[in-house]
């Protein structure tokens, strides 16, 4: 039987309009919670209908009627997608009323990974393209805070009461968008139960299993079977083909064969193009740096 947080979320999810088709949410050993099938599921069946009130977007965070209006008052290029969103996120967070609270308490309280490393445990990174791209990231994102976010935060400081969101706060609700959000279209959104959603590499091939439809007619979104399930199997959702440093840094886990794997190759000994190599390559439209995949033919 579930605990009841999840009891909770899924009574939350249905007496919100959120329908659910032949899924049930349940822990699964190796994956944390996952969504099962109850049924046999076929091909273009639908699974989840999500209305958009509940989903988590720009859009709402404009429409939103506290943090809305601050954020169109603001007219500043740094209001992104990404800003309104982890300011939705931070002040529904700390609402003892909030919209999604049921599904908020879901939500790691925490989240693991190289970018919660201090910096010897980064410095044990042997795979260079992940070195870089932690350390790199780590300076960002505290840039960010600092400059942009904190700023704000404490010009709007009674929207959070005593507890102005800190350093740590921003990187939970950003960990929560990379992790959890989906891009349909332009749009970045994160959709409740949807999210449970695990991915699944089998063979070094990415299942491809849900298509998902963003019905703005009917104010919906909508995911659809893409291949068969037997009662009980757990269903899938496709993350896209991403780089293990990738999936380590911003989901928390990663694949031992994954064709979107990259490699950093370093060649220290190589000379520089000579003025003729480099009209060589500018002729025949090659690059002077290229990336190699595991799966590049040579």
């Amino acid at each position: 039987m579930l605990p009841s947080k999840e009891q909770h979320f899924t009574a939350w999810a249905k007496a919100n309009s959120l329908l659910i088709h032949n899924l049930h949410l349940s822990s699964i050993h190796g994956f944390g919670r996952g969504l099962l099938a109850t049924n046999s599921i076929h091909v273009h069946d639908l699974l989840l209908e999500i209305p958009s009130h509940l989903i988590i977007s720009k859009e709402t965070a404009i429409s939103h009627p506290i943090i809305g209006r601050i954020l169109l008052n603001e007219q500043n290029d740094f209001v992104d997608e990404t800003f309104a969103m982890v300011i939705l996120l931070l002040y529904e967070k700390n609402s003892s009323s909030s919209r999604w609270g049921p599904y908020l308490k879901m939500l790691p309280s925490c989240y693991e990974g190289p970018l919660y490393w201090d910096d010897n445990e980064i410095n044990l990174l042997q795979d260079q393209l992940l070195y870089y791209k932690v350390k790199r990231l780590v300076i960002e994102l505290k840039s960010y805070y600092n400059q942009l976010l904190s700023p704000f935060l404490k010009k709007h400081h009674k929207l959070f009461g005593r507890n102005i969101p800190t350093f740590s706060d921003y990187l939970w609700a950003s960990h929560t968008i990379w992790s959890r959000a989906f891009q349909l279209n332009t749009c970045v959104m994160i959709i409740p139960f949807a999210d449970m959603l695990n991915m699944y590499v089998e063979d070094g091939t990415q299942s491809s299993v849900s298509e998902i439809v963003l019905d703005t007619t009917n104010n919906v979104c909508r995911f659809f079977s893409q291949r068969e399930y037997s009662k009980d199997e757990q269903v899938f959702v496709d993350y896209g083909r991403k780089p293990n440093s990738e999936f380590l840094v911003f989901y928390g886990f990663l694949f031992e064969n994954n064709v979107g794997n990259q490699f950093l190759l370093s060649f220290p000994s190589l000379p520089t193009p000579s003025s003729r190599q480099h009209t060589l390559l500018k002729e025949f439209n090659l690059p002077l740096e290229c990336e190699i995949t595991k799966d590049c033919v040579f």
